[in-house]
Parts: C-alpha cells; sequence; structure tokens
C-alpha cells in the first residue's frame, strides 16, 4: 500500500529544508489472523518472531478479545487483500480496537509519520462517522499514566467520506488535529490550562516536549465505537508508524501470493535469441508451498518464455507466501546433453559456461548483487523474487583470420561491477589501465535526467518535475524522484528506481508512492524523454517487470509522445 506519506523527507531536499534522509527505510509487515497474540493483554507480550504482536481490545471492559473483529478479503481494498472488519453490537458501550503494545517510549518530537488506512460503512452512523487513532500518553516524562491522545478524523476534515477507503494523515506536516481523553473530566482544559479542545501535532510537540508513548503500559489502538453507534460497520486495513529510524506500515490482511521470475544473462546482458543462438538452457528446480504441495520439475530458458510473455525468462505459479523455492542451471557435468559448462570447467569453443547466480527482489537489484556460485535458495517467501543466471560464451579456439580486423567495440562500462575482477580489462572502448580508472569512468559518466516541464496531453494541462540519476550498482540502478500534477489537480509522486540514458534519450521507471487517488498507489511509471526537437515526453502506467523490462530494451510507453511546451530539460 504504502500510503502514509514517507515521502516528505525528499519533498523536503527540493524545496531546501533540513529533513530527514529522503531514503528512509520502510518496511512493511503482514499482520494477518496468525500472528495476532491470544495469550495476554500485558506489555510484555512478544511474538515467536521477535515483534510484539497486534491484538484486537475490548475498550468496554479492558480485555484481549481477537473474537471482536474478523479478517475478510476484499479485493477492493487498498492492497488488494482484505483488513479487519468491527461490527459494533446493540450495546451503546461498544468500543472495539486493533491494537499494540510495541511501540513503548517512543518520544512524539520523534515520529515522522503516523496515520492508518480505514472504511466506513454509511447507512447506521452519522455522516462523518469514521475509525479513530489513540494512544496512552505520558505527557510529562514521569512514566505515569497520564490519559490517551485522541486523532478523531472528522475534527481535521470538513466532511469524512463513507463507504470508501480512506487514509488519514495524523501528524499531517504537524498541523494534524489531537484531543485529550482527559479534557471535559479536567475542567474542559488540558494539563497545562489550555481550554482549546483540538491542538495541533505541534502544538502539543511545544507545549509538552517530554511527551511520549507511555513505557509502562505502551496502549495504541485503531478503535470502532466512540462507544457507538450501535450496529456500525467499518474496517481498519493499516496502520503507519516512523521515526528517523525508518518507516513501518503494518497490513491487517492476508499474506499476499508470491512467485520468483528466473532470468537468462549471456555475455553481461540479458539473452536474446540472437545472442543466444536460439538455444535453450536446461534449468529444474523444487518447490514447497501450502497451495502446490512439495514437488520438483524441469523447464527451460529459451526464445520463448516459460510462463513468461519475455524470451528466456520463466515465471513460477503463485506460491502461497512462506513457500520455499530452489533452482539451478542444469550444466554438462550433471547431463552430458546440456550445452552449459559448469563454473569451475574448461571454456570450450561452441559452449557456454555458468558464471554464477545472482538475486534480488527486483530485475535491477538482482543486475547489481554479487555472484555466487551457490545455486538460489528461498525459505519463507513473503515477496516476489527475481533469479540472475549468468552465462558466457567461450570463444573459439581459432578464430578464421582476417585482413587488419577491427576489434568489435567493447564498452564503455556503465556500473560499477563491470570494472571489478579483472571485468575492466574486456573494454577497449575506451581502454584502461586499471580498475581504479574504469571505476572513475563509470562514475563520471553516469547517467542523469531533470527536468521542471510541461505538456498538454489529451487536451489537458499536464506538469513533471524530476530529478533523477544512475547509482553504478547495475546497468540501470538509479535512485530519484517524479512529481506529477494537472490542471485537475490529479497528483502523484514515484520513488525511480531504473534509469537508462542513450544521447539525448532517457528512459526511467519506478513506483507510485504517493497519489491523489488512491488505486494509483503501488503501481509503476514508465517514462520516456527525449531533448531533441521538439523536446518530447511519454509515459504509462504498469507493473513493476514490464515497467523495468521497457527501461532495459529503452521501449516506448504506450502512451505519447506528448510536445514540451515549457520549462526546462537536461539528458546527459
Amino acid at each position: 500500500m504504502k500510503k502514509i506519506l514517507a515521502f516528505f523527507a525528499s519533498l523536503g531536499l527540493l524545496l531546501g529544508l533540513t529533513v530527514a534522509p529522503a531514503f528512509a527505510a520502510v518496511s512493511h509487515v503482514y499482520v494477518n489472523a496468525g500472528r495476532l497474540d491470544n495469550t495476554s493483554s500485558t506489555p510484555s507480550v512478544v511474538a515467536a518472531d521477535g515483534l510484539n504482536k497486534w491484538f484486537m481490545y475490548n475498550d468496554s471492559n479492558d480485555t484481549v478479545d481477537n473474537t471482536l473483529g474478523s479478517f475478510v478479503t476484499d479485493a477492493s481494498s487498498p492492497n488488494g487483500v482484505g483488513s479487519i472488519e468491527f461490527t459494533l453490537g446493540a450495546s451503546p458501550m461498544d468500543r472495539k480496537n486493533i491494537a499494540t503494545y510495541q511501540f513503548s517510549g517512543i518520544t512524539l518530537s520523534s515520529i515522522t509519520a503516523m496515520g492508518f488506512t480505514a472504511y466506513s460503512h454509511s447507512g447506521v452512523a452519522g455522516a462523518n462517522e469514521s475509525p479513530f487513532l489513540n494512544f496512552n500518553v505520558d505527557l510529562s516524562g514521569s512514566n505515569t499514566w497520564q490519559k490517551r491522545l485522541v486523532y478523531v478524523p472528522s475534527a481535521n476534515m470538513a466532511s469524512v467520506p463513507q463507504d470508501k477507503w480512506n487514509t488519514f494523515d495524523a501528524i499531517d506536516g504537524g498541523n494534524a488535529l489531537w484531543t485529550w481523553s482527559g479534557y471535559y473530566g479536567n475542567g474542559n482544559k488540558w494539563p497545562d490550562n489550555v481550554t482549546t479542545e483540538y491542538r495541533t501535532w505541534n502544538n502539543i510537540l511545544s507545549s509538552f516536549p517530554n511527551a511520549r508513548i507511555l513505557p509502562s503500559d505502551p496502549w495504541l489502538g485503531v478503535r470502532v465505537g466512540e462507544p457507538g453507534p450501535t450496529n456500525y460497520t467499518a474496517d481498519v486495513a493499516s496502520f503507519t508508524l516512523g521515526t528517523s529510524a525508518g518507516t513501518t506500515e503494518y497490513d491487517f490482511a492476508p499474506y499476499p501470493n508470491v512467485n520468483v521470475t528466473i532470468v537468462k544473462y549471456l555475455d553481461g546482458s540479458m539473452a536474446t535469441a540472437s545472442s543466444a543462438s536460439n538455444a535453450s538452457f536446461p534449468m529444474v528446480s523444487s518447490w514447497m508451498a501450502d497451495n502446490l504441495g512439495s514437488g520438483s520439475g524441469s523447464y527451460t530458458l529459451g526464445p520463448t518464455g516459460y510462463n513468461n510473455a519475455n524470451p528466456y525468462e520463466a515465471t513460477t505459479s503463485d506460491m502461497t507466501a512462506g513457500a520455499s523455492y530452489k533452482t539451478n542451471e542444469v550444466t554438462n557435468d550433471v547431463n552430458n546433453t546440456s550445452n552449459v559448462l559448469p563454473i569451475d570447467g574448461t571454456c570450450q569453443p561452441g559452449m557456454t559456461q555458468l558464471v554464477g547466480y545472482t538475486t534480488g527482489d527486483s530485475l535491477s537489484a538482482a543486475q547489481g548483487a554479487e555472484k555466487t556460485a551457490t545455486a538460489p535458495s528461498f525459505t519463507n517467501l513473503t515477496a516476489n523474487e527475481y533469479v540472475i543466471i549468468w552465462n558466457k560464451t567461450c570463444p573459439n579456439a581459432t578464430p578464421t583470420p582476417t585482413m587488419t580486423p577491427t576489434p568489435t567495440p567493447v564498452g564503455p562500462p556503465t556500473y560499477f561491477a563491470q570494472c571489478r575482477d579483472n571485468g575492466w580489462k574486456t573494454f577497449n572502448n575506451p581502454t584502461f589501465k586499471n580498475q581504479g580508472r574504469c571505476i572513475d569512468y563509470v562514475e563520471d559518466h553516469l547517467g542523469r535526467v531533470e527536468g521542471n516541464i510541461r505538456y498538454t496531453a489529451y487536451s489537458l494541462n499536464r506538469r513533471a518535475d524530476f530529478e533523477v540519476r544512475n547509482t553504478g550498482k547495475s546497468a540501470m540502478s538509479a535512485m530519484g524522484m517524479f512529481w506529477y500534477t494537472d490542471a485537475n489537480h490529479a497528483r502523484y509522486q514515484v520513488l525511480v528506481s531504473d534509469l537508462k540514458v542513450s544521447g539525448k534519450m532517457a528512459w526511467f521507471a519506478g513506483k507510485v508512492i504517493h497519489a491523489s487517488n488512491p488505486t494509483w498507489v503501488g503501481q509503476w511509471l514508465i517514462v520516456k524523454v527525449s531533448k531533441n526537437s521538439p523536446s518530447q515526453i511519454w509515459g504509462s502506467f504498469t507493473n513493476q517487470t514490464t515497467a523495468e523490462n521497457d527501461v532495459m530494451n529503452m521501449t516506448s510507453p504506450a502512451d505519447g509522445p506528448f510536445n514540451i511546451t515549457g520549462g526546462n530539460l537536461n539528458v546527459r
């Protein structure tokens, strides 16, 4: 989902503000029925995996009760899997929560992101009814319970949309409004005698600089019920909390299915029917997954993809999360019909040789990883993975002589790993004296694309701002951001991870991390720009595999080209 805004730091860099690192770590934790605590309501509860578990909490009698709500599958939910659904009963005192004790002692001043995603069902409640966030607070730093701070969406919005998913930012740049549960019992005033019921987050931080989540009882929950209204139904899909150390989003949903994509690289580049002479490479695999059981089998990486539209790529069937999977290339020391020599074999004319394996959670990550002779073996898979099988072509023993042969240009290198392990010796365009000179060349020639441009597409004025550069970790690994707005006030932001530059043209792609339309979040954007006459831009939403392949193959996106009518564009 990634809907709570962990990107404010990078926006601050653009504005010249002093902020936390732009690319702070973001982790994603699924919390399903199997990860709920069923043993105790004390802060000492720690799950077997080392994380303090979440639990359903009855705020009417202060007990853990994991029957209060149910996990529901809902393809329309923000993460496309589901949520926890609470329905209040006939008692007007019903108060149901998804809660945790795991944030003990966190100071409010250290919190950089906090919020939740929920769905309000209309019909039996007020027009602005919604779940709300609350936690036990120690305002003075004395480690004594001083009631709770409460974030109520209806106090922060003119109206809370009903019958739809809403993401509530409980920090909102310090402008989010919070109340204190002791306000009415304290004579309609806060402990510092302020009589304003709702105060901004920044005002609370300023007035209570030692405030923190109560260490001795760090209860925090998203509640349905004020108490009441009776028979009201609401769903909670996620909760996010971030500090300078990173941001974690907790998804209250089943684990998603996972798969593994295997890709053949030959002589340092993705294999094609031409580069591989239409050859097929035998592979074997084994697996264990709840939905597939245990098994093993064989497949090939060839000019026709295996369960994949791309040549020399294969993708496993979807497996339930937690699955195990192994795969390796079959070399001719195992099966003499294979045309692939093992890593420790001697290269022979007309053969290819296994160089090694790399893995990663994206194609670009696998490209930049260190090669290993150990075949990939995954256990407890909870996300998609990529495997690259690296081969090289054995040279002919006696090349046919030619008159004054012109060496085939090799190079220039585009990422640092190509210079290591004597790789610098393979280049003649240009040549290098040593590894250091090769690495310096890559550093000096890393691709960059920058722009703050305006253009019109499908009769709508649009604006794009971006700054992206290659990192040198792989052929197209990159870092940077892309911001989009248009005349209809639609907007989204993309965390760019892939870039290729060729002359005055650039291709880059990344994941949408924030958008005015929640359905765009999680999609991938592929963009092409050309600084020619006229300068142009292309762009389309797609999936991760297609976006990364389009960048690698320098394929134009489906939408475009559109002429750039204003602003600046720089490609180098």
